[in-house]
């Protein structure tokens, strides 16, 4: 085979080299046909049996046909009958042929040899395939190669499209295999090793002028094909890093693919028998259970069966396993797939079964004659010369425009990995082709030692199960669980699952707010102490059930601030334009197929209108893992996403929006843009203008004086540990008014960006202005004259408001949006949102003035305590939902600490350097992560939470000491799952409490 493979890969390598543009070299199963055209095997007889009409893996049904084989073997009087099925039906068969073993003498299936499908078995080597290889870069390889459609790659990836699988896999390797011997050509010029393959040019040039299966003897029988075959062998073998490694395999479970179909097409049992060998690891590695147990069973028995059935054995060296239904070699096929092309294709069809009846009677009494009809079917095809078998796949393979077809796949597939990460190079990490995600080591540990996993799984289900029977045969089979690069996506079945908990757990806290509340006023506890606690694990005013920030259309903060404000019609064109670069990014609409062409595109849509000797700011957040953000960017990340590490400019795109959903991503996308904004093929763009480039705390200049290189440069004074781009874009625009520019233009659909640049518009030495919103839906404003407008008052007020009332890193407010907080601002009642981060400390007087702000939000500003309006509000038999209550003191002050940090970190966007961290600012810090620091006191009080733990189930009046609640004289309440005759209650559900309802808030 490795001769073949050198032959085949040198010979078209030669012709590149060459420049032949004329392909003569066929593809696989024509190659074949040539080489064994002298050796066309007789063709067989097919005869159809007499349909059972009853499900096929019921024991009756199974045994049935047991019986009709026995009766034909009789009729036919062989010594043996061979029946072959399915997994599924091969275990039956082998529990009733085992069971009558029990009898000794008296077994009537002794003459019975059971195989298992070729066929069915092909296609789980195909799934093991597709289940190893698919998220590693296999999928993106056969639908951008084009080598299936997008609708089938699915079904090939599962082994269910047996031709088109067989086929794309093929395609697959071949490319890889002229990848691989390319590299190993580089190894012998890099080593300066001659092992001759310049005089096997002449012979390979004849090859190709004459394919034949003497020309194949003849090359094959020269000592230095032998030669450079060992030294390929030997280079495939070395260790060359887990890349090399991985796709190695590919090649080699390719390899035992075509080896298991050659070996039925040319009737080679011993071969077979060493493919279903060397299949045993790959199944017990990737857990195909049934597989596992019953195909281990079949190689042992097959390999006995000398012994056993050596008339039947005999045969089966003679190559009678398969049918040959054509006339050409190469040509037959397994029993199974036969089965399949035969009565199944001549039954299973409109003509057949298909449109006759759903009566049962009426399928009965077609089932009595199908085999005779299909029979008859079969024998018109031939006599019309219809039934062409496997012929086509052979003999049409020999056609040059076939010839071509099949070099012409192989050559789109060769020319995308080109473009990929490269599958042989000498690398220490194992990467997917496209998508660039690196795997982990644990994962990167499984696929590198699935074989050798599997083979011991093998092994000791052989001596455990089979030889010693120290563990019964049909005894649960312990699964390897292997890891794949398919193991580190999400899985959305697993979001799914989440939202489903979420709903449940919603329904709970739901419940436990109102069975408290029923069990504080039952046992006549005060109800005004009571709820100055939450009564839950977070404050449902401000958080969501699972604890994620509250959310409110922050947007609409925009519709007041530019009420009656005109846009600006013309930009001055020596104007300084600051992009917010992930908000450009996530709106990208990629116009090319790969990482390089996308970089040209952005780089050529930020220098677009700008004139020579411009300057353009591309300004990217930052990615802490200790991020006040980061809850926030969880929920917008996809469920499928997954982190893809950007290679080089050649790497194919992905899908955009699952990468861009993503913060690694993110990261690896800026460093590979300032990394490829460097080379000298993007300097022709720069054209005299400069390009700044944050890239974590650190900013570049770019420049390009002569057109033909990049210079870059580290600019100190952008230096900044802002993680938000929001805040750094007026860092930036700072740095360029004392630079000397008058204008400078910001470009950010973000509302934070407006009230930030209201703040600092004063504080700027230029005229600012601001591009905001999306699509269609844009506005172009001046920033300094708006502020100028809303006067220093509300400019000043805005950082804080817009915090306390939610942000991306601060949650709202229930049922209480920004728009009625505004209107108390512009009255003169928000005073104290001006002091909201002024300074990190938050002292008593702030913590009260929020608190007092926060009653007006409610409506009630002569009320002065929170805890009191709560209490108020819960009282009003209007209120419906329990998070329609502020939230107490205790959450408030926190929900303060961190609109305050929030409000700080905006306030100070002009300042370079270092930033606080908000550890013990409304956060806390566990690990390397930041967590809500929503209430600092307990759910609920400790007399309550001790009523809790009394309750009774009784089935009488509760009228006793038998009753819990009778016992400690209180009084029962909906907690209790005591009967309706229950004596002991004085309120009889939480729907009776003032302001409760136990329904799901909306």
């Amino acid at each position: 085979c490795v001769c073949v493979c050198v032959c085949v890969c040198f010979a078209d390598a030669v012709s590149e080299s060459v420049g032949s543009s004329v392909p003569t070299i066929p593809e696989w199963s024509a190659f074949n046909s040539v080489l064994l055209q002298q050796e066309v095997p007789p063709s067989s007889r097919v005869g159809y049996l007499p349909v059972i009409n009853a499900p096929s893996t019921e024991l009756r049904t199974c045994a049935q046909v047991l019986n009709n084989a026995i009766n034909v073997c009789d009729q036919l009087k062989q010594q043996d009958v061979v029946v072959v099925a399915d997994q599924a039906i091969y275990a039956k068969l082998q529990d009733i042929v085992w069971q009558d073993r029990t009898r000794g003498d008296e077994a009537i299936y002794s003459r019975v040899v059971l195989r298992m499908g070729t066929f069915h078995t092909i296609g789980v080597l195909l799934a093991v395939i597709g289940k190893r290889f698919a998220d590693a870069g296999l999928h993106q390889l056969l639908v951008d190669g084009e080598v299936v459609n997008a609708g089938s790659a699915a079904a090939v990836l599962d082994g269910k499209h047996y031709n088109r699988a067989v086929r794309s896999h093929i395609v697959i390797a071949e490319a890889l295999e002229h990848l691989r011997w390319r590299h190993f050509e580089d190894s012998l010029a890099e080593n300066d090793n001659d092992i001759g393959l310049d005089d096997l040019e002449p012979s390979l040039s004849h090859l190709r002028q004459e394919l034949s299966d003497l020309s194949i003897k003849n090359l094959s029988s020269r000592q230095l094909l032998t030669t450079i075959g060992n030294a390929y062998a030997d280079f495939c073998a070395s260790d060359h890093g887990p890349m090399f490694q991985f796709w190695s395999s590919y090649i080699d479970m390719v390899s035992l693919l075509r080896c298991l179909i050659r070996a039925t097409r040319q009737g080679n049992w011993h071969l077979h028998l060493q493919c279903i060998y060397r299949l045993l690891p790959w199944v017990f590695a990737y857990d195909r259970t049934n597989y596992c147990r019953y195909l281990s069973v079949y190689l042992c028995e097959m390999l006995m069966l000398h012994r056993t059935h050596p008339g039947a054995a005999e045969e089966m060296e003679k190559g009678e396993f398969c049918v040959q239904r054509s006339r050409n070699a190469f040509a037959q096929v397994p029993v199974d797939q036969a089965l399949e092309q035969t009565i199944n294709r001549d039954t299973k069809v409109s003509g057949g079964i298909i449109g006759i009846s759903l009566s049962p009677a009426a399928v009965e009494r077609w089932m009595l004659t199908a085999h005779l009809r299909a029979n008859y079917t079969r024998a018109c095809k031939e006599l019309a010369n219809l039934s062409c078998g496997d012929e086509s796949v052979t003999s049409g393979g020999m056609h040059t425009s076939a010839i071509r077809s099949s070099h012409a796949a192989v050559q789109k597939v060769r020319t995308l990995l080109d473009g990929t990460v490269n599958p042989f190079a000498p690398s220490t990490e194992l990467i997917s082709l496209f998508s660039g995600v690196k795997a982990t080591d644990v994962v990167m540990a499984d696929l590198l030692q699935a074989h050798v996993k599997g083979h011991q799984a093998f092994e000791d289900f052989l001596q455990k199960r089979l030889v010693s029977q120290a563990v019964e045969f049909h005894a649960r089979l312990p699964q390897l669980g292997l890891k794949t690069f398919t193991s580190q996506k999400k899985d959305a079945k697993a979001s799914a699952s989440s939202s489903q908990a979420a709903a449940n757990v919603a329904k709970a806290h739901s419940h436990l707010f109102a069975h408290l509340a029923v069990i504080a006023q039952t046992r006549q506890l005060d109800m005004k102490d009571v709820l100055t606690y939450e009564l839950g694990d977070h404050p449902y005013s401000l958080a969501t059930v699972d604890g994620a920030l509250k959310k409110t259309a922050k947007s609409k903060l925009l519709r007041p601030l530019l009420k009656n404000v005109e846009d600006v019609t013309l930009i001055p064109s020596e104007a300084v334009v600051i992009v917010d670069a992930m908000a450009a990014l996530q709106s990208l609409k990629p116009t090319g197929t790969t990482f390089g062409s996308l970089g040209m595109q952005v780089l050529g849509s930020l220098f677009a209108k700008i004139p020579e000797g411009g300057r353009v700011d591309f300004v990217a957040d930052q990615y802490p893992s200790d991020s006040i953000k980061s809850i926030e960017r969880l929920r917008r990340a996809q469920p499928s996403s997954q982190v893809v590490r950007v290679t080089g400019p050649d790497q194919k795109l992905p899908q955009w929006k699952a990468f861009m959903s993503v913060s690694q991503n993110k990261v690896s996308l800026i460093d590979f843009l300032v990394s490829f904004w460097t080379t000298p093929p993007v300097a022709h763009l720069f054209k005299q203008r400069s390009l700044y480039i944050t890239v974590r705390e650190q900013c570049q200049r770019l420049a390009s004086p002569d057109g033909k290189s990049i210079v870059s440069t580290i600019v100190s004074e952008l230096e900044s540990q802002q993680e938000e781009a929001d805040t750094r874009m007026f860092l930036h625009a700072f740095h360029a008014a004392s630079q000397g520019a008058a204008t400078v233009l910001i470009k950010s659909p973000d509302t934070d960006v407006a009230v930030i640049g209201l703040y600092v518009a004063t504080k700027v030495p230029c005229s600012l202005l601001l591009r905001t919103g999306t699509g269609q839906h844009t506005r172009l404003f001046s920033l300094t004259q708006l502020s100028q407008s809303l006067g220093p008052d509300v400019c000043a007020a805005l950082p804080g408001f817009h915090a306390f009332t939610g942000c991306d890193t601060v949650s709202a407010i229930a049922n209480r949006g920004k728009m009625a907080a505004y209107k108390l601002v512009t009255s003169g009642q928000g005073n104290v949102m001006q002091q909201l981060g002024d300074s990190l400390a938050v002292g008593a007087d702030l913590l009260n003035a929020c608190e007092k702000f926060l009653c007006a939000m409610y409506g009630k500003a002569t009320v002065t305590s929170i805890n009191d309006l709560r209490y108020k509000l819960f009282c009003q038999v209007s209120r419906t939902s329990y998070a329609d209550l502020p939230p107490t003191q205790d959450a408030l002050h926190q929900h303060t600490h961190r609109s305050n940090f929030q409000a700080h970190l905006w306030k100070t966007c002009l300042q370079a350097g270092p930033v606080p961290h908000p550890d013990g600012n409304g956060w806390r810090l566990n690990g390397n992560q930041l967590a809500i620091v929503w209430k600092l006191k307990a759910p609920a009080p400790q007399a309550l939470m001790q009523h809790v733990l009394v309750h009774c189930g009784c089935n009488g009046g509760c009228s006793s000491a038998r009753c819990k609640c009778y016992k400690e004289k209180v009084k029962c309440t909906d907690v209790c799952a005591c009967s309706a005759a229950c004596t002991n209650r004085t309120i009889a559900a939480a729907d009776n409490i003032p302001g409760m309802d136990s329904g799901d808030e909306s």
